[in-house]
């Protein structure tokens, strides 16, 4: 079983490698539970993956915002990792960290879920000032030169503009099939774990699980800025 999408451990697992390689001696990475699934799965194994990349990291989890308030820190960052796609929650979380922020200039790094690109957020006027970031399968960007060029095929082949789908399909073709006329059928499997892929779309890079199959762990980070998640 080959998996292209990656699955919400590979977000869960960047998210973890980014905040342990950012953290200094002073900050603190607050893990925020919620009550919603989405956070309980986006969690699963975070604090240990935190510190098996910096064993010297201060981790703390919470589960109210007067735990997160009492956690933070004044003289350090404060990396914060919320799972919740629950809009009530969510809302209730960024007000707090929004005062916070107000009240005394903390240094505020916001990491979510990655839907969270599926919400609107410009009802937040001081939302950026919590350098919101989260994960991404795609890397797809509009203006490059390569992606002009398949809309414009894509377009003029079919009548309508591609789909997410549509670019997705295209780098599954170019890769497996470049692997297969290169390797064989027969011999590729040996191949997915060395050779890694960076399309218009997704780029690969497998690793193989006993239970799960190829499982691909090549996620982006995009930025708030401008009123939407940017890469």
């Amino acid at each position: 079983l080959v998996s292209i999408t990656p699955p919400i451990k590979s977000h869960a697992n960047a998210v973890a490698n980014r905040v342990a390689k950012a953290y200094r001696a002073g900050d603190v990475i607050i893990i925020f539970n919620s009550t919603d699934a989405d956070s309980r799965q986006f969690f699963t194994g975070m604090q240990s993956v935190i510190k098996q990349a910096k064993e010297t990291a201060n981790v703390v989890s919470v589960s109210s915002l007067a735990q997160l308030n009492e956690s933070m820190s004044l003289t350090g960052a404060n990396y914060i990792i919320s799972g919740t796609t629950d809009k009530g929650q969510l809302k209730s979380l960024v007000d707090n960290l929004t005062s916070k922020y107000l009240e005394n200039y903390y240094a505020i790094h916001l990491f979510g879920h990655p839907l969270w690109d599926r919400y609107d957020f410009s009802m937040y006027d001081d939302f950026a000032n919590l350098n919101p970031i989260i994960t991404t399968e795609s890397n797809l960007k509009p203006w490059s030169t390569a992606v002009k060029t398949f809309k414009e095929d894509y377009t003029s082949s079919f009548g309508i503009n591609p789909s997410d789908a549509s670019y997705k399909g295209y780098d599954a073709a170019l890769y497996f099939g470049g692997l297969i006329n290169k390797y064989g059928a027969g011999n590729m499997r040996d191949k997915l774990l060395v050779e890694p892929y960076s399309g218009i779309f997704s780029s690969y890079k497998f690793k193989h699980n006993e239970s799960y199959g190829y499982v691909n762990e090549a996620v982006f980070f995009k930025l708030y800025r401008g009123g939407s998640f940017q890469l």
